[in-house]
């Protein structure tokens, strides 16, 4: 069996090594010139690092990264509401949180594949199924034939958007008919900076993360390698605000000027350069990732705003998920609509409650947030909240082994 998998970011290419795992071949087409990822930083949960432990990957990502133990939810001021203990679940869960940059990510898994497995410079503009093959074709005018496709090409998915976009009884063969129904991507109605600063100071305590709510603004900090801190910023904006991706630190700075120490001091000694801006978006949940010889993975199936951290991570859990239902189905249809079938209702779940979580955070008229914070404070909004969490993280992945 082989497969063609669209997009070398983090899902294609645990995917890629999954694969690998249960003795399928795959190889990664990538648009760019090489592998790269933003440079800021990525939460790895606890069920992320199960799935890395599946893929021999733990030890090397948490030798890369700082490890979090506990993480404060409190209001600008700095007075606390709630408390996650990361480490007491990892002790019950058996693993640990870790939070690294996405470029040691990326290249940590891109070291597990074979060199000729990923070729860069491929941009995918379209596919045709004949029978029991699937060809893809590439804008240099190459194409590669195979027994599956996997489009694993981030929110922006060309995968995916190609199938949309075809003409209707192409699509009528392939898809079904809420995948028509689809419009472009949902914004969430804040805009978002991520930024990472060589940064240490005395109020820091090793392994410990905080965010910190405002009047339609958060500020979270997390500690991401030694010295290294990977900071968010969020602000209620209208869509399409964005002049540049990079940089923007001025238009933040009024804004958390105020706010507990060392906040401020932190984008202060962030560089422009080491700050990146995106609008917060996200797509709603659909049951059909895919018909015949192909798939979605991860954001190109199902794009989360960030604010339960599971985007990466529920990437990687497709990738051991399709894996393991490749290698039982031993059929490449039958796998793929049994991959789709188990991972739908988890990552709804994930895509709604996250959501849910900014737009509670968000909040932005004053007697909205003083009623939010009042119940922050409250014993059963606090074991509601930490029910949620809880639930994003306690997963545990198929074990990976070759096919007989």
């Amino acid at each position: 069996m082989k497969l063609i998998v669209i997009g070398g970011g983090i899902g294609g290419l645990a995917l890629s090594i999954a694969l690998e795992k249960v003795g399928i071949e795959a190889t990664i087409f990538e648009q760019a010139e090489e592998l790269r990822e933003a440079g800021v930083g990525v939460t790895l949960w606890h069920n992320a690092l199960k799935v890395l432990r599946e893929l021999g990957l733990e030890s090397k990502v948490k030798s890369e990264g700082s490890s979090i133990k506990k993480m404060y939810l409190k209001n600008w001021q700095g007075k606390i509401f709630d408390m996650v203990p990361i480490q007491a679940w990892g002790e019950r869960l058996g693993s640990e949180t870790i939070c690294l940059t996405r470029p040691v990510l990326l290249k940590t898994l891109a070291e597990a594949i074979q060199k000729e497995k990923i070729v860069c410079s491929k941009r995918f503009v379209s596919c045709e199924q004949n029978g029991k093959q699937i060809t893809a074709f590439f804008s240099d005018g190459s194409h590669v034939v195979a027994d599956g496709l996997v489009g694993a090409d981030g929110i922006f998915s060309v995968v995916r958007s190609y199938l949309l976009n075809t003409n209707r009884e192409m699509q009528s063969q392939l898809l079904a008919p809420e995948f028509f129904k689809e419009k472009k991507p949902r914004y969430a109605g804040y805009t978002c900076w991520r930024g990472l600063a060589n940064f240490s100071h005395p109020s820091f305590e090793e392994g410990v993360a905080a965010e910190y709510w405002g009047r339609g603004c958060r500020f979270a900090v997390l500690p991401c390698g030694k010295d290294l801190v990977f900071w968010y910023a969020t602000k209620n904006s209208p869509e399409g605000t964005i002049k540049n991706p990079v940089g923007g630190k001025e238009e933040i700075v009024p804004d958390f000027a105020s706010w507990e120490s060392p906040i401020p001091e932190i984008i202060a000694a962030t560089s422009n350069t080491d700050i990146l801006r995106n609008d917060i978006i996200d797509r709603k949940p659909i049951k059909c990732w895919g018909r015949g010889l192909f798939t979605l993975l991860g954001d190109a199936a199902h794009p989360t705003t960030p604010n339960l951290g599971q985007g990466a991570c529920q990437a990687l859990e497709d990738a051991v998920v399709l894996a393991d239902s490749l290698r039982k189905e031993q059929d490449v249809i039958k796998g793929m609509r049994c991959y789709e079938h188990l991972r739908f209702p988890r990552t709804a779940w994930i895509t709604k409650t996250s959501r849910q979580i900014g737009q509670i955070g968000q909040l932005q008229k004053a007697s909205h947030c003083f009623l939010r914070d009042f119940f922050a404070r409250t014993k059963w909004t606090q074991m509601y909240s930490l029910k949620q969490f809880y639930a994003a993280v306690d997963y545990s992945p198929p074990s990976l082994k070759k096919i007989a």
